[in-house]
């Protein structure tokens, strides 16, 4: 039965209670005495009560009981059995309203029996719990095993269980403070909140702390170069969409002949304002006639006409050689039909594309 009782002892790993309690305690109740077989008594319930003095996670308890027993055999004598018992009790951690201890002690135990009282001193291990009925009521149980020490040793068990009342008020701890929200990048909205934390200073934020973003197209508003894209518009890192710009041109020539007209010179000027625009790009300049005259005279007609106009882009409006160049293909390459004076007079033309993609950026 020791060893039953110290092993209902060994509870869970010892901590400081969370709330502090230094109040005196009355606690009552029933007891259940498991003697030891060497002592020839019979198992009794009895009573006790006890003071003890909380000092937050330890315990002082001065306590009396005892219980009307008689020996364990045919006619035996009955037996007053007096404990006078001095705890010293170590509380746990609470968990909700169930709060364990361990406890040990010491006692004098009187044992009368008609005509003569034995007496011997005791020691005592064990465990139990409080259960919080309210601030001041609790419901406790606890086991013990008793060894005495003075003639035989005897090893006995004792479980106990009853109702305590605590006077005064629970000192309960004082909540500690909520941190002061804090806002790490200065937006104007705090941490918990913020979904966008590393917002560079001075950027304004919508309500969850992420930069504005007026046009929708996925780049905030102190990033975007283009503030104003149309919705569902592809963009780049800045915010901007690209453009293809282009110019054409289109010079017609009278039969047989290579001469640019006056009135196509506005035209080339656009091309030549294009190409000083975007100073990277190149041009090719392709002469054709119709299908009147051999292969090879409407070879090199056509060559004349691209090399024309090219002079003119070069010579009058100034742009480096180098970007320019030209390519006759003769009446390989017909516009229109060459069945008709209208179709034919459609053929004998110089045209150029001119074309790049640009960012939107770079028309800021």
């Amino acid at each position: 039965m020791f060893k039953q009782v110290i092993g209902l002892a060994a509870l869970a790993v010892l901590s400081n209670p969370l709330m502090a309690d230094d109040r005196w305690s009355i606690n009552a109740g029933g007891y259940y005495y498991l003697f030891d077989n060497d002592r020839v008594l019979e198992d009794k319930a009895g009573l006790g009560i006890n003071a003890e003095k909380r000092f937050d996670d330890l315990g002082l308890r001065f306590g009396i009981n005892g219980a009307d027993t008689e020996a364990d055999y045919p006619n035996g004598p009955n037996i007053d059995v007096r404990v006078y018992q001095v705890d010293g009790l170590y509380y746990l951690t609470e968990h909700g309203n169930w709060q364990p201890y361990l406890l040990g002690g010491v006692a004098h135990a009187e044992f009368d029996r008609p005509g003569t009282t034995d007496r011997e001193a005791q020691l005592s291990a064990g465990g139990g719990f409080r259960y919080a009925l309210s601030d001041n009521w609790h419901w406790w149980a606890e086991a013990r095993a008793v060894l005495g020490i003075d003639h035989d040793k005897s090893g006995d068990g004792v479980f106990a269980t009853g109702l305590g009342y605590s006077f005064g008020d629970v000192a309960r701890a004082e909540p500690t403070p909520a941190p002061a929200p804090v806002d790490s990048d200065g937006d104007g909205v705090t941490d918990d909140r913020d979904q966008c934390p590393d917002t560079p200073r001075g950027v304004a934020v919508d309500s969850v702390g992420c930069p504005l973003d007026s046009d929708g197209d996925g780049v905030p508003d102190y990033k975007d170069r283009c503030p104003d894209t149309p919705a569902g518009t592809a963009v780049d890192e800045l915010g901007c969409h690209d453009i293809v710009e282009q110019v054409k041109l289109d010079v017609r020539f009278p039969l047989n002949s290579s001469v640019v007209d006056a009135s196509y010179l506005d035209d080339v000027k656009r091309v030549a304002d294009f190409l000083k625009q975007y100073p990277k790009l190149t041009v090719t300049i392709e002469g054709h006639t119709d299908s009147q005259g051999t292969d090879s005279y409407n070879q090199t007609l056509s060559d004349r006409r691209a090399a024309n106009v090219a002079d003119v882009l070069v010579n009058r409006f100034g742009i480096e050689r180098s970007r320019v160049s030209h390519r006759g293909y003769g009446e390989t390459k017909p516009a229109a039909s060459n069945d008709t004076a209208e179709g034919r007079a459609h053929n004998r033309r110089v045209v150029a594309v001119v074309r790049t993609t640009v960012s939107a950026k770079t028309r800021q």
